[in-house]
């Protein structure tokens, strides 16, 4: 009867280890809630948009999950995680995408110059789009894999526990 206990306890343990739990600060979105990031016109064309890494990656970063981060200049946090989303991207992690809201592109160019970011480029879009997403702040992840779209919303923080979870998500 042990014996059954615990490998019942052992498959439980294992059935559970399998589910990517996403970290702090993301989260599932609900289909209504996700619906308004595939209606969006821009986040699925960055989504989709080949990262400047993935030049000689081929194959290898199309099953990726796909990151795009929603930063500016004016925004401290923001500059503080680069570094990390970079090595994200680097480390084939994720498909980084990086979209800038409402700086001018010199200022955008220079933020990353400055912090030495050499393998992610930015593109640009308006305030507008925080609101039409309903998003409260930057920095702000989201995350595409699968049929699935995470929000994080806040600083990247628990950069070992994302890192868990996205090798997680590229084992599905």
């Amino acid at each position: 009867m042990k014996t059954v206990v615990l490998l019942t306890g052992l498959m439980v343990g294992l059935t559970h280890a399998e589910v990517c739990q996403p970290p702090k600060p993301f989260r599932l979105l609900d289909s209504e809630a996700a619906q308004i990031f595939q209606r969006n016109t821009l986040l699925p064309a960055v989504a989709t948009k080949t990262p400047a890494n993935a030049t000689d990656a081929g194959a290898d970063v199309a099953d990726l999950p796909r990151l795009v981060n929603l930063w500016a200049s004016w925004c401290a946090p923001c500059r503080k995680e680069l570094p990390y989303l970079q090595r994200v991207s680097l480390t084939k992690k994720a498909e980084v995408h990086l979209l800038n809201i409402e700086d001018e592109p010199e200022e955008a160019e220079k933020v990353l110059t400055d912090i030495n970011i050499d393998a992610l480029t930015t593109r640009y879009a308006k305030m507008e789009l925080l609101d039409e997403l309903n998003i409260q702040g930057l920095p702000a992840s989201v995350v595409f894999h699968q049929q699935n779209i995470y929000l994080g919303v806040g600083v990247l923080k628990q950069e070992a526990h994302i890192d868990d979870w996205l090798d997680c998500l590229n084992k599905k």
